[in-house]
């Protein structure tokens, strides 16, 4: 089990960094800025939620110490390509470099008034799109999908690729991409995606752009995507996090150069690297022969990446 804890000092150490943030305006994604904000950086915040925005600018305005550094909101739809582009695009253009970029934007089930499966879902209903749902799979994934590619770009600009990579690529997944979410299979598909899509960037990416590239997994965070059913964790004596609880282990993953291709679980108001503990026993639930066959694989996929 390799956990991973919270240094000061790495986090001190994006102050006058440029960070792009989507979904920013509430839960997880506010916190996060928040954080950065008050370590002195310069913060590009975007979300659909425009009064959220400029509410979270306002606070932390008010907030702002001699340290802090400064706040940008753009209301922006992250299924909008072009409207991503935009966002780094402006903050390239005011500072002339992108140092870290997460992705925060996300909806449930229960918020998006959709599911795979439900008992409304009759055969009259199935046959409408489903709009909702879609819509939930649009902002989940294909939006962290565009920030991504947009990102890597950005992220790249100018880098000297010589060096060990600083740039940090952080992607919100969850606790739901590789552990059961009764109810939610959209939420969980969408998560899932997110997870794949690191593993799939990790290895090419320090080499390629000089960044690093990890998904943060949190367990239920106390945010408006759990409102609606917060009575199930306090009816049955289940701890919720907060929003900081999750925002300073993503600080922690976007900022240290030593972490790439982390999966981290943060739950109970601590942070632990699954994908360590995945790789560590290979041997045990995959079998030593597909383990071999499996590493040669990634070597090859890896150097054909380059």
């Amino acid at each position: 089990m390799a956990e991973i804890f919270v240094d000061v000092d790495v986090l001190a150490s994006c102050k006058g960094r440029i960070v792009v943030i989507a979904g920013g305006a509430n839960g997880i994604g506010a916190a996060t800025a928040a954080r950065f904000f008050h370590s002195g950086a310069h913060v590009f915040v975007s979300d659909y939620d425009d009064k959220g925005g400029i509410a979270l600018k306002q606070s932390l305005k008010e907030s702002a110490t001699s340290n802090s550094g400064s706040c940008h909101f753009t209301q922006v739809n992250v299924t909008d390509y072009q409207a991503q582009v935009a966002l780094f695009d402006l903050a390239y253009k005011k500072h002339g470099q992108v140092d870290y970029a997460v992705y925060c934007a996300g909806v449930n089930e229960m918020a998006a008034g959709g599911s795979i499966m439900s008992p409304e879902n009759t055969i009259d209903k199935v046959k409408e799109y489903p709009k909702a749902l879609m819509d939930l799979i649009d902002i989940n994934l294909s939006g962290c999908i565009y920030f991504a590619r947009i990102a890597l770009s950005y992220l790249g600009e100018g880098s000297d690729k010589t060096q060990p990579p600083s740039k940090g690529l952080t992607m919100i997944s969850s606790a739901a991409a590789f552990q059961e979410a009764p109810g939610m299979p959209g939420y969980a598909a969408s998560k899932a995606g997110i997870l794949a899509m690191m593993r799939a960037m990790r290895a090419g990416l320090p080499t390629m752009c000089s960044a690093r590239v990890n998904a943060i997994c949190p367990w239920a965070t106390e945010t408006a995507m759990t409102r609606s059913h917060n009575s199930l964790f306090k009816d049955n004596d289940i701890p919720l996090q907060g929003p900081d609880d999750v925002a300073k282990f993503i600080q922690q993953v976007t900022v240290d150069p030593k972490l790439n291709g982390r999966g981290v679980y943060v739950g109970a108001y601590r942070a632990f690297d699954i994908e360590e503990g995945l790789d560590r026993t290979l041997p045990q639930w995959l079998g030593q022969v597909n383990v071999d066959l499996w590493n040669k694989q990634a070597v090859a996929f890896s150097k054909a990446a380059r």
